[in-house]
Formats: C-alpha cells, structure tokens, sequence
C-alpha cells in the first residue's frame, strides 16, 4: 500500500481503532463489574479506557496564512491523530508504542513541503503517518530509569531540546534516556541522540537526521529563592548542513517570590555559550542570554523579555531541536536566525480567569516583540501576537490564535490565524 492510500485510510482507522479499543475496555471492565457485584455507571467508558493503558487524541486546526511574499494566501484544513499504549511496570520494565496521522481535510490549498504547492505560503503540516513513539523504560535501578527507543523529548521550556507540538506531525527522538533522582531535590539526566524525526513528514528528505549528539542537564529544587538548571548539549550531525554542528553549555535560573496574598514576583535568568562543534566549518563563539521579569496578581501576569542571540554576520547561535514556534514569535520567520543574530525585546500579559460555567478554564494571551539584529543595526520587524485558549469537560481544548508580523530589513509581512479543536481520551 502506498503513502498516499496509507494517509487517506490512517485517520478512519485510527478513530475507529480508538473507539473499538474503548468498547473493548468498556466491556472488560463491565463484565469485571458484574463479577464484583458492582454497576459500571454511564459515561465511565472512558475511564475504562484509561485503566487499560490505551489513550487516545485527535486535533483539527485550520491555518490562514497571508504573507507578502506571495500573490496567493494559504488555506490549511488539518487533523492530527494519535493512538498508543502505555504498559504498567512489569518486573522493572514498561512501554509505550504511540502512532500518529496528519491529514489534510479537504483542498491542499497551502505549501505543506511535500506537496509541490510551492506557489503558495509555507504552513509545515504534510501528510504523514509514522511511528511516533516506540520505547522501554527499566525502572529497576535505585533512584534511576532508564529509556531506550523513539521518544517524545522536551527539556525545560524546549528552548534547546522540543517536541514542536504545535503542528500536526511533532518531532521524536530516536534516542537513550538516562533520569537519576536519587539527590533529593536533584534532577540529572543524560540523552544520546541517534537520529530526529522532524515535523516534515517522510516524503522530505529532511525529516529523518541521522545524529551523534550528547545532552547533559541538571535540575535543582532546593533553594526558596530559585530552580537552578544546568546543561551541556553537543550536536554532531552526519547529514544535516555540519555548520549547525555546535556545543551549547549554559545556566538558567528561575523563581517567584510572594509580595502578599495576591502579588508576587516573577523572574528568570540565564546565560550560554555556544561554539563550533565536529565538523563545522565555522569557527566561533556566541552567547544567549535571557532577563525576564514579571509580577502576577490573582489570574493575572505581566512579563518583560529580553532575549539575545548573538551573531557575528557569519554565523548566529542556532538550537535546531527547539520547539522554535515558542520564541520569537508564532509568525516562525526566525525559524533559522539570521547571520547578524538577533535581539528580542518582548512584552507579554496573561489573564487565566479559572473556572467558568461549563469551562474548566478560559485564558487570553497577548504579546508584542521589537526585533533588532544583534551584530549591526538592521531593524528586523516588529510582531503582534493573541490567542484565546478554552479547556472544557476536562477533555476538551479550543483555541483561536492571530499573528501579525511588520517587517523592516527582513523578509516580508505575514499575518496568520489558527483556530484549533482538540480532544484528548
């Protein structure tokens, strides 16, 4: 069976396999029940699919994209699907195995990398269907598990080390998982990285890297002031351009402080140094460094970001693996930081309001960056973000996002919007 009869079947199947796995629990259990003496209640089938390890989810997004740099917009109508398996620890071992879809939902109207609408804007959702994850974990060892096979990472805030999450086919890891916390109030992990399963889906020569890449990190808990995080990352990539070969080592502090009931005070830190690393061709060191402050009162929290990535016009401090639609704004034209690098002066406000009637919660975001380049003077643009973001009947999320990207001396103006429907058994 070829790809494309594969990603037109794999959505039915995976719906229908999730719900034919769920009546299937359902039953187990209510035959468990009658044994017991015990009524298995309407409604409890999702439990019942939960109790077996079975879980299951499925995404809808649709994306609008205009940018300047095109005569045409973009039209993305997707689904996401996902539907694993998750083992209790059976004589120190357990497992997860979890398949994922992509499908476009109707006309291809955008450029999805694979498609060959290259006349139309860039949104990175192609059709796809892969094993997303696949590994054991030995709990055996004291204070210690360790994880072998494709695995979904994501250190910190992803800044280095992400799942991409927010499009539809995410990044995995071919990869060993070492976590020890037997220190009190002290994380170590160490991950070997033998190949990434990028966003871009099998029919792009870039979604599967082959790696010889190393991270350390350290997590530590036991000071009221702050949680300090350590970490060391080596990036050695055998297919991938050897200039985005780098050693990255850097410290990151962050924590809160109460100023009353209601106020306290937010802050964060940190600090690396990333030089050449194997077989880049460049030779050079930059910096990253990041100052956010901020004060939260009851649902409400103003930050103040100042980020740099350093750059020195031929070469810029790169993280690859990051979940980048997380930083410098959701319009992603920094997706690769020019040579000059960049400065990032950004303002967020967050207001979660709680529960709301049959919301279990209702959020707005709002965030506006100033973009300068870091080694001369260019004036990179300036960006506006907003999202609403609504969680009901504890499975439930929908979303409604807009991005708006003035440009100066680089690339073009871009506005986006995504509304996005999720569920999650």
């Amino acid at each position: 069976m070829n790809h494309q009869i594969l990603n037109r079947l794999s959505p039915a199947l995976l719906v229908s396999a999730g719900i034919f796995l769920g009546l299937m629990a359902f039953s187990t259990a209510a035959i468990a029940d009658q044994h017991s003496g015990a009524k298995t209640e309407h409604g409890k089938w999702i439990e019942a699919v939960k109790a077996t390890g079975v879980f299951f989810n499925a995404r809808y997004r649709y994306e609008h994209l205009e940018d300047k740099g095109f005569t045409r917009r973009a039209n993305a109508n997707t689904l996401q699907t996902h539907l694993g398996y998750k083992s209790n620890i059976h004589h120190g071992v357990s497992g997860l195995i979890e398949l994922e879809n992509a499908h476009a939902v109707g006309a291809n109207d955008y450029n999805s990398t694979t498609n060959g609408r290259a006349d139309l804007p860039t949104v990175a959702d192609p059709e796809n269907t892969e094993l997303n994850q696949a590994y054991l974990s030995y709990h055996d060892l004291p204070g210690t598990v360790v994880s072998l096979g494709r695995q979904r990472l994501a250190l910190d805030n992803q800044r280095y080390i992400g799942a991409v999450g927010f499009r539809q086919n995410e990044q995995t890891f071919d990869a060993l998982t070492v976590i020890n916390s037997s220190v009190p109030d002290l994380g170590l992990t160490y991950v070997y990285v033998k190949q990434v399963l990028r966003i871009f889906g099998d029919d792009n020569v870039l979604d599967s890297l082959n790696s010889n890449s190393h991270v350390l990190h350290a997590a530590y808990s036991g000071l009221d002031i702050a949680n300090i995080v350590g970490y060391a990352i080596f990036l050695m990539w055998m297919m991938m351009p050897a200039t985005l070969s780098s050693a990255s080592m850097g410290l990151r502090a962050s924590g809160k402080h109460a100023l009353g009931d209601s106020f306290a005070l937010l802050y964060t830190a940190e600090y690396a140094h990333q030089t050449d690393y194997a077989s880049n061709p460049n030779s050079y060191g930059l910096n990253y460094y990041l100052l956010e402050p901020g004060i939260k009162y009851d649902g409400l929290t103003l930050k103040f970001d100042y980020e740099v990535l350093e750059g020195n016009s031929t070469a810029s401090f790169q993280t690859p693996l990051a979940t980048l639609h997380k930083f410098q704004g959701w319009a992603d034209k920094f997706l690769t930081r020019p040579a000059d690098g960049i400065e990032d002066i950004y303002v967020t406000a967050k207001y979660d309001s709680g529960k709301i009637g049959f919301l279990d919660s209702l959020s707005a975001l709002a965030v506006y960056h100033d973009y300068s380049a870091e080694d001369s003077s260019r004036n990179l643009g300036n960006e506006i973000n907003a999202g609403v973001f609504a969680k009901l009947h504890k499975r439930f999320k929908v979303s409604l996002e807009y991005a708006d990207f003035d440009a100066e001396d680089f690339s073009t103006d871009a506005e986006k919007i995504w509304l996005t429907l999720g569920m999650k058994l």
